[in-house]
């Protein structure tokens, strides 16, 4: 039987994938390849609807952001961390709330602050930005000092090298 990768999604999901990434990576906040490495599993899940909402019912949106704040110089998480809470967002108002509500636009911005000079946290902390952006959540961005880092991200070179 032939599957796509949408379909591999809703397997890894329905066979506890989802529940043990959350797991391993609590059980392992001080080891940021694991954290890295969850963060890019859940963040090729979150593309999927219905994963979006396990892992914020699996309590996902409180171990990333835990995650983040404990690994806050660690790049590569951030950009991680920032491109799995920005998936979360599209298209599912239930958890832009939730991310919003947790303090994650201050996590966001202050990845992007910490990591000024790395295009790809730049990169996912502005799309995390846009797709968390409402209403309600445009006025707390702009009130946390959103539009001065997104327009200081926009002068970031497209290159780290």
């Amino acid at each position: 039987m032939a599957y796509n990768h949408d379909n591999k999604k809703v397997m890894i999901a329905e066979s506890r994938g989802i529940t043990t990434i959350l797991s391993v990576m609590k059980n392992h906040l001080f080891n940021a390849t694991v954290q890295q490495d969850g963060c890019a599993a859940l963040m090729t899940l979150a593309v999927n609807d219905n994963n979006k909402v396990k892992i914020a019912e699996a309590g996902g949106i409180a171990i990333i952001l835990s995650v983040m704040a404990i690994h806050s110089s660690n790049a590569k998480l951030q950009f991680y961390g920032c491109a799995v809470l920005g998936s979360l967002a599209v298209n599912n108002n239930n958890n832009r709330v939730a991310i919003a509500e947790s303090g994650c636009i201050t996590t966001i911005l202050s990845a992007m602050n910490n990591h000024s000079s790395n295009v790809d946290v730049q990169h996912y902390g502005c799309a995390a930005l846009q797709n968390l952006a409402d209403d309600k959540n445009s006025v707390t961005i702009a009130d946390a000092g959103g539009i001065t880092m997104i327009l200081s991200a926009m002068k970031t070179p497209s290159s780290n090298a």
